[in-house]
């Protein structure tokens, strides 16, 4: 039997790229996994935390939107757990003021409140794009809302980039590779200044914006800034794929059947 591996996406009706669904979908299954899509049922309420001094991030969010019982069922159906993309998370719930290019979203809220249950329930977790800051955030740790502002550096929204892999992490066991030229939506990134306990940085790009962070123990949490689901989208194209696309093709397909044996790895 192929581990179920939940996908995070939007509410019925909601407007998004419903392309991306599907790459999603099928990345999962040629890893020799069952993707079950996970939709929040209801609005989560205001984007952001109440104004009121101090919050405990785990309980407030844990009271908003959907039962949290009602999640923790969900979340019993699933071996593993794909934090997908989407906007951005509202800066309150990592102790920031809200950036003029901050846009705050329902689903990153959602996302948040099942990686705090996954995280407590110890599934295996996989966060791609927002994917890895909503893991920074459940974590404890802090963004940087515009990457140009925040490091003084370069673009990073739809570009490809070279990104190097740590020697010593988990990523670059699974890819075995230095380094990778990845895509890159992204204005947002995890901070380095405040990294979630429990989590390293385990790949950045050449002007040290963090690309990847994965847990500094055994248990399988990995969040990658980039896009590998798009490779399904070259196999798609059916013609001669650029060397580039080749690598990263391949890089795609072993991060995913990773993730998905790490699912049935925990399963048993």
């Amino acid at each position: 039997m192929r581990p179920i591996i939940g996908i995070t996406w939007y509410r019925e009706g909601d407007p998004c790229k419903r392309g991306r669904l599907s790459q999603y979908r099928e990345a999962i299954k040629q890893a020799q996994g069952e993707p079950k899509i996970l939709r929040a049922k209801r609005a989560c309420g205001d984007l952001g935390p109440p104004k009121r001094g101090k919050i405990d991030l785990h309980q407030y969010v844990l009271e908003i939107g959907e039962p949290e019982e009602d999640l923790k069922e969900r979340l019993k159906a699933i071996d593993g757990l794909l934090l997908t993309g989407d906007g951005d998370i509202h800066p309150g719930w990592y102790r920031e003021e809200k950036h003029s290019c901050t846009r705050a979203s329902q689903r990153a809220k959602f996302d948040l409140k099942l990686a705090l249950l996954a995280l407590d329930q110890e599934i295996p977790i996989l966060g791609i794009c927002l994917g890895p800051q909503v893991i920074n955030v459940a974590c404890g740790g802090k963004l940087d809302q515009e990457i140009p502002s925040g490091h003084g550096k370069g673009n990073h929204y739809k570009v490809w980039h070279l990104t190097r892999i740590m020697p010593d992490s988990k990523l670059h066991r699974i890819l075995q590779q230095d380094e990778l030229w990845t895509n890159s939506f992204h204005r947002q990134a995890v901070s380095d200044s405040e990294l979630g306990n429990g989590l390293r940085v385990c790949a950045q790009s050449d002007d040290d914006v963090i690309e990847a962070v994965e847990s500094n123990s055994d248990r399988f949490i990995l969040g990658v800034q980039w896009h590998p689901e798009k490779y399904v989208k070259f196999v798609r194209k059916g013609k001669l794929k650029s060397h580039l696309e080749i690598l990263f093709e391949d890089a795609s397909r072993k991060l995913f059947s990773y993730f998905v044996k790490e699912a049935v790895v925990d399963k048993k």
